[in-house]
Formats: structure tokens, C-alpha cells, sequence
């Protein structure tokens, strides 16, 4: 099959029975035919190399060969991780755990054989971390009332100072909320969740709200040359 604009070789062969000027005549249209199709391979390969990124194509269209991410930031040349030099930070073992777990060993790895009635010669030891059971514990702040008996009249005592409101939050919890809320920026409603998960009934706005202005004024003395111009 003779591709669509190039001379059959019928009138190629009778081309050169003419002699060379035929020959020349016949040629003299293959190099428009060459720009062409050269102008038109250009326009498929840049077409075939536009994605969503470089064109106005939907992501869908870019198919399963997604176009790489490049990062922006230069490369300082080292290596991911940390550099020669940094002092590493782990756990360190504690001398007697809380608890330890040993699953008995019930035959040897190698040939199967029971193990019923051996003991293991030594542990291999492995320590985690993790955090207690936390447990509300509830106060019971008292006033005491003075029944005089010259003039018959009761007096009450005065409440401490932590046990003012009716149903109190501890200064554990009180200082839990402001660090959640101030430090870590969580708004109140999760804040007061974040409460109730940890103590058991949930604490009001207007109560985290007095314990930040408490804070605030505790802090004060410390903040203050800081703040100072």
C-alpha cells in the first residue's frame, strides 16, 4: 500500500525510463510532502504530552500515568533522617515494669519437639509505654456551721478557695482545659468534651471561661516585662 501522497512505483519506474529531468520532477514534491507530515508529528507528540496541568484537559483524562509532584524546595544534598552529629532521644527502660507478659514457649522451633517439660535458660526482653487508666477523683470541700449557744444563732464557716462554685472542677482539670484550649488552640465544645471524656460530666463554658481569667492572672507577673517594650 503506497502511503497517501507519495507516487505509486508504476509512475516512479516510468519516471526513470524518462531520464533524469522526469526524475527530478517527480521529487520536487517530496519535500512539501516531508514538512507536512514532520508539522503534523510535532502536533501529536505535544498533544500526547499535555496533562491537566499543562492544558485546559480534565484530571480524568490524565489516566493512570499521573504527572510527577516536584518539590519546590531546593535540595541541600543530605540525606532524609537525621544528620551525622544529632544526639538521638529514646525511652529509657525502666528497672522494674508494671507488668510482664511471657507466653510459654510450647516446642522448639527447629525440630518441632514438645517442650512440656523444659524451662527457657533466658528471656528476651522488650519494654512499651503506655499510659494509665486515668480516674476522676472527687473532693468534697465543707463549711462549717457554728451553732453559738448565747444568742442561739448559726454561723457559717467559709468554703476554701477551690470549692466556691457548687460542683467545682479540680485545678488538675482546670489547668487540662486552659493548656487545651490556650496552648493547643481546640475550641471550647471540644475542649469541654475533651473534659468529659477524661473526668465524667461534662465542663461548662462559663467555668473554663473563669479558670483562663485565673490563669491569666496567675501568669501575669511573668508575661508582663515580656509584653513591656
Amino acid at each position: 500500500m503506497t502511503p497517501q501522497g507519495l507516487p505509486p512505483p508504476e509512475e516512479v519506474h516510468a519516471a526513470y525510463e524518462q531520464g533524469e529531468e522526469a526524475v527530478l520532477a517527480l521529487g520536487g514534491a517530496l519535500p512539501a510532502l516531508l514538512l507536512d507530515l514532520q508539522a503534523r508529528v510535532n502536533a501529536l507528540e505535544a498533544h500526547r504530552g499535555t496533562n491537566s496541568r499543562t492544558s485546559r484537559k480534565p484530571p480524568s483524562s490524565d489516566g493512570v500515568q499521573k504527572p510527577r509532584t516536584r518539590r519546590l524546595r531546593p535540595s541541600r544534598g543530605t540525606k532524609s533522617g537525621a544528620q551525622p552529629g544529632h544526639e538521638g532521644q529514646t525511652r529509657p527502660a525502666v528497672a522494674q515494669p508494671d507488668d510482664r507478659p511471657r507466653p510459654p514457649v510450647a516446642s522448639c522451633g527447629s525440630c518441632g519437639a514438645s517442650w512440656q517439660e523444659g524451662l527457657p535458660h533466658a528471656d528476651a526482653r522488650r519494654q512499651g509505654c503506655a499510659l494509665p487508666p486515668v480516674q476522676r477523683a472527687g473532693t468534697e470541700p465543707r463549711a462549717e456551721r457554728t451553732h453559738g449557744p448565747p444568742c442561739g444563732q448559726t454561723t457559717h464557716g467559709a468554703f476554701p478557695p477551690a470549692g466556691t462554685p457548687p460542683v467545682p472542677s479540680g485545678p488538675a482539670l482546670q489547668a487540662h482545659a486552659v493548656s487545651c484550649h490556650q496552648d493547643q488552640c481546640i475550641p471550647w465544645a471540644r475542649t469541654s468534651a475533651m473534659c468529659a471524656d477524661r473526668s465524667g460530666p461534662p465542663v461548662g463554658a462559663g467555668p473554663l471561661v473563669a479558670a483562663t481569667q485565673e490563669m491569666a492572672v496567675a501568669v501575669r507577673p511573668a508575661t508582663a516585662p515580656v509584653k513591656s517594650p
